[in-house]
This record gives C-alpha cells, sequence and structure tokens, in this order.
C-alpha cells in the first residue's frame, strides 16, 4: 500500500503556518510491527511525505527533527496499511516568543500609558495591536518569525521611538 503523511499546523488546523515558520523539513523515521527501522522521510513544501510500496501491516511514525518554527511532536503515530491508498494527518504546534515592552519618558522613568504599539509581519501586514498600561507595561505571544512593531501615538511633547524589529 501507500502511505500520504500530512503535516498541518494545529492552529490553523491546516498547511498554512504560524508565522514564518515552514512545515517542509521536517524529519519522520518509519518503524514496522517488529521495531525494525523502513526509513526517514522529510516533509516537502507542502508538509506531506508520500510513501509508496509498503506492506500490509502495522507500522510506527515518529518525529525525530521538526520544520522550522515548530516544536517537536513527541508522539508516536501506529499506522495500519491494510488497503491500497492510507493516509495519517498530524498536527504541530508552533513555537511562540513573548514580546515585553516597558515604555517610559526619557531617562526619568515616569511611565507612558496608553502607547499604542502595532506589530506588522515581514510582509508589512497588520499581525496585531498592544497598549501600554499605567506602568507603561505591555506584552503579546507572538509565533515564530519577524517582526516590525511600530509605535502609533506618544505623550504630548515627546517623540516616539523608532520602527524597530524583533526575531
Amino acid at each position: 500500500g501507500n502511505l500520504k503523511i500530512n503535516k498541518y499546523d494545529k492552529e490553523t488546523l491546516s498547511n498554512e503556518v504560524s508565522g514564518n515558520g515552514s512545515l517542509e523539513g521536517a524529519i519522520y523515521e518509519l518503524y514496522n510491527y517488529d521495531n525494525s527501522k523502513i526509513d526517514e522521510y522529510t516533509t516537502d513544501e507542502n508538509g506531506e511525505i508520500f510513501i509508496d510500496n509498503l506492506e500490509y501491516g502495522n507500522y510506527y511514525l515518529k518525529e525525530i527533527n521538526p520544520s522550522n518554527g515548530y516544536k517537536l511532536d513527541d508522539n508516536t503515530y501506529t499506522i495500519e496499511i491494510n488497503n491500497a491508498n492510507n493516509e495519517l494527518t498530524v498536527y504541530e504546534e508552533p513555537i511562540y516568543g513573548k514580546l515585553e515592552i516597558i515604555k517610559t519618558y526619557d531617562i526619568d522613568n515616569i511611565y507612558e500609558e496608553g502607547v499604542i504599539f502595532d506589530i506588522y509581519d515581514e510582509e508589512e501586514n497588520l499581525y496585531d495591536s498592544i497598549i501600554t498600561d499605567d506602568k507603561g507595561y505591555t506584552s503579546i505571544e507572538l509565533p515564530y518569525g519577524k517582526y516590525i512593531i511600530k509605535q502609533q501615538n506618544s505623550i504630548e511633547g515627546y517623540q516616539r521611538v523608532e520602527d524597530f524589529t524583533v526575531d
């Protein structure tokens, strides 16, 4: 039989990636019923693997190297090859990082409340906006990638910070 493996993003529930991750390049090992390794397989640009000519029976699949922007999947998947065309879908968890900003007036450490920061992806699409609290603090969890941060407003008499990027 044949086996098609679909690697999907756990958040989008499809092969559309979160942030700047990629479903390409994940490496999986396939074992037969007596735990003998068959081979290693790597996901293509669509997060897919195609394996031909497997004997009918039970197999086990394990990820040994995640694709860029995703956590290693610790699950072991049992696969039964019992017809010509078989399919397995696995869901991968994207890596997130926390962006924290504390906005103060110059060196006086007077916190700037109500400042809006717009967050753009690398293609300059607005991803989200965040606003500082009374301690000048704001934060957001961002999926793996590179982002451009733009301050939209400031307290009267003070300049905005220059646009900056975070990875």
